[in-house]
């Protein structure tokens, strides 16, 4: 690789680290505050104009965060299995020591052996059920904002519309196109 190629792959980085580096929360609330045209604006094609670029903006804006949330949960799926293994061989060990003990014949442990002694031992109760709980939360969380995203999408379809009709409604009032 030429060091030309290197440049621009570094300079391509850096765009997506800073276009992409946002704080989720931050701009969530800030989309979900903007976006309302004021009443007595309403015959102001500037002011429409200004909300349609805004639109166009934040449906980006709107998907970089649902994609920012598909990443974490996707990252969080990794934690999710590693820990669920360790889960489900500590019960396991606890399923064989246990049969070890009683004097039981060896036998094939099934998941349902392990789901009963992961929700019979405190710990991994409330390990599982805290993974759980984060892993519907970021499901739920990732689901919302791509409804936010498409939202935005649909506005700036709505706000092109009015756009359109108040430009007629003027042709009309002037007396033909100008």
């Amino acid at each position: 690789m030429g060091r030309t190629e290197q440049g621009t792959d570094k300079a391509v980085r850096n765009y997506f680290r800073r276009e992409f580096d946002i704080d989720i929360k931050k701009e969530y609330e800030r989309l979900k505050s903007v976006g309302r045209i004021p009443t007595d604006k309403l015959k102001d094609r500037h002011e429409f104009v200004k909300a349609l670029n805004d639109c166009g903006r934040n449906a980006v804006h709107a998907r970089i965060i649902a994609s920012q949330a598909r990443r974490m949960r996707e990252l969080f799926m990794i934690r999710w299995h590693r820990e669920m293994r360790e889960i489900n061989r500590a019960a396991t060990r606890q399923i064989q020591e246990w049969m070890d003990e009683k004097g039981i014949k060896k036998k094939q442990i099934t998941k349902d052996m392990i789901s009963e002694e992961i929700a019979s031992t405190p710990i991994y109760a409330k390990q599982y059920a805290a993974l759980l709980a984060e892993k519907e939360e970021l499901s739920s969380i990732r689901e919302v904002l791509k409804e936010f995203a498409n939202q935005w999408s649909e506005r700036k379809g709505t706000i092109q519309s009015q756009l359109s009709a108040l430009k007629l409604e003027k042709e009309v009032i002037l007396g033909g196109r100008q």
